[in-house]
This record gives structure tokens, C-alpha cells and sequence, in this order.
């Protein structure tokens, strides 16, 4: 049974979901930046574009888009040849972020975002990883799963549970809490993705991609490919610390010529 750990063996479908995901990323931050820097006043046909931020549907989609990304990173941590140098770049480069927006972009801090947690949660993978897939390897998949959207639907839909937690600790121990979940009532991060509920997810992606690696998923599954989006989704890390700064300044040119 083959191993995929080598650049030659990459399974294609991961980086053609993965490429999608970022792609429809680019689009979102592209009309936001659209809406935020008021550029393209007179193309109407943008706005209404930018109306679908508003609406169930595009909430759908956002958060489907965001549980593939942490999905896949539970995944591909299935088969990294270092999960703790992995991480620990991450976790270093997401506080340099964090560094640069107190500094540079006030009012739009971000102390906890994406990266922050997909640096945390695969540390924490590579803490239990043996402990997961040796001690709990009979615990069905699906359960944490379920406990994502449980933890989801209780705290975000129906009644947030930081409050309580805040209220019952010391305000000086609640400051660190914010990774785990439990801000402070004056806590703010422009994008915060705390470690739960999306740890869970992480996992459940973790445990999928022990059964993805010992190929028990159709062989098409190994085979599918579409170049130019897979491509895309073989630079997640790169796309993401690039895209913002390019789109942005290409649009404003465009903005410029056009007028």
C-alpha cells in the first residue's frame, strides 16, 4: 500500500476542493474590499453582487467554504513530514500579522484569526496525534463532527455561553481564554476563529484523512484531478498572504482607469 507522503503522490482532489475554497476566498474578500474602499460607484451590477453578502444563501456557502479549509488541514496533517515545525511557522507568522494589524491597521485588529487556529490546532494534533489515532482510534469519526455543530448551534445560534464563562473567572485569567473560546465582554478581533468550535472540525479531518491515507476511499478518489484550480490549491499558505494586498491594489488601478 502506497504512501503519500512525496510531492509525485499528492492526492489531487484535496488540492482541487482546497483550490475552489480559496477561489471563492478571493472573490469574497474581492467584493468586500470593493465595498469597503467604495470603488466602482457607478458599475450597479457590482453592488448588487455585493447585496448577496446580506442574504442565508452566501452565509451557507461562507461557512461551507471555511469548514473545507479546516477539514482539509486536519487531513494533510495525516501527511506532513513535521507537524511541529508546521505549526510553530504558522503560530509565528499569524502573531507577525497580529503584530502588523495593532500597528498599521487600527480599528481591524486581529488577534485570533485563521491562521492563529489552524496553527494551534495542528500543535495540538501533534501532541495527541499517537493518542488519537492508537487510544481512540474506535470512537466513530462522526462524532466529533457532532460536536462541532453542537458546540456550533449552541453557542452561535442560540445562546452564547462566553458570557457566563467570563462572568464565573477572574478578568485577568479570562484575557488568554479568547483562543479556547471564552473572550472577555470588551474583546474584539476582526477575523476570530477560537479552538472551539473548530478544533472538532480539525479533528474530524485528522481522523478522515487516517482512513484517506491507508486508501480506503474509492480509487477515483486518488486519480481526480483539474490542473488549473489544483494548481491553486497547492499554495493555500502563499495565496493567502498575498491575495489581500494584490487584489486590493489591482482593483483600485482598475477603478482609476475606468473613471
Amino acid at each position: 500500500m502506497s504512501d503519500f507522503n512525496s510531492e509525485t503522490n499528492r492526492i489531487k482532489i484535496l488540492d482541487v476542493i482546497r483550490g475552489i475554497a480559496l477561489i471563492l476566498m478571493i472573490l469574497d474578500h474581492s467584493l468586500y474590499d470593493i465595498k469597503s474602499y467604495g470603488l466602482f460607484s457607478s458599475t450597479l451590477w457590482i453592488y448588487k453582487l455585493i447585496d448577496f453578502f446580506n442574504t442565508p444563501l452566501y452565509s451557507v456557502i461562507w461557512f461551507i467554504v471555511v469548514m473545507c479549509f479546516f477539514i482539509i488541514a486536519g487531513i494533510t496533517s495525516n501527511f506532513s513530514k513535521s507537524n511541529f515545525r508546521r505549526a510553530i511557522y504558522l503560530i509565528g507568522f499569524a502573531f507577525l500579522l497580529t503584530l502588523f494589524t495593532v500597528l498599521f491597521v487600527k480599528g481591524n485588529e486581529i488577534y485570533f484569526g485563521v491562521l492563529h487556529c489552524f496553527g494551534f490546532c495542528i500543535f495540538i494534533y501533534f501532541l495527541i496525534e499517537k493518542f488519537l489515532h492508537n487510544v481512540f482510534k474506535k470512537i466513530p469519526i462522526w462524532i466529533f463532527l457532532i460536536l462541532f455543530f453542537v458546540y456550533y448551534y449552541i453557542t452561535v445560534l442560540v445562546s452564547p455561553i462566553e458570557p457566563f464563562v467570563v462572568s464565573i473567572l477572574n478578568y485577568k485569567l479570562v484575557i488568554p481564554l479568547f483562543i479556547i473560546g471564552f473572550p472577555a465582554n470588551n474583546f474584539f478581533s476582526a477575523d476570530f476563529f477560537p479552538l472551539l468550535p473548530w478544533l472538532f472540525l480539525f479533528l474530524f479531518g485528522a481522523k478522515l484523512g487516517k482512513y484517506i491515507k491507508e486508501q480506503r476511499f474509492p480509487k477515483w478518489f486518488y486519480k481526480f484531478d483539474f490542473k488549473p484550480v489544483s494548481f491553486v490549491g497547492r499554495y493555500p499558505f502563499l495565496i493567502y498572504i498575498l491575495h489581500q494586498p494584490i487584489i486590493l491594489g489591482l482593483l483600485i488601478l482598475i477603478d482609476k482607469y475606468i473613471k
